[in-house]
């Protein structure tokens, strides 16, 4: 099975935009805010630890970020 990945960066965006700064939202995760500006650019992807992290923190499933490609 394959995935889509391309929405992560504006997944994570979404979730700091109008509830705390990058930078507030990187330490609440325990990144550098310049991981954060990589992941929202899509220039990288978090790490299943930090996805975990981020699940955590906001009550959210992996499938949030991750999708199976043709569902």
């Amino acid at each position: 099975m394959r995935y889509d990945i391309s929405e992560i960066g504006q997944t994570i965006k979404s979730l700091y935009d109008k509830k705390t700064s990058q930078a507030k939202f990187a330490e609440k995760i325990g990144v550098w805010d310049a991981t954060v500006s990589k992941w929202v650019a899509n220039k990288s992807v978090p790490t299943l630890m930090s996805l975990l992290v981020i699940c955590d923190e906001y009550d959210m499933k992996i499938t949030d970020f991750v999708k199976p490609i043709g569902e």
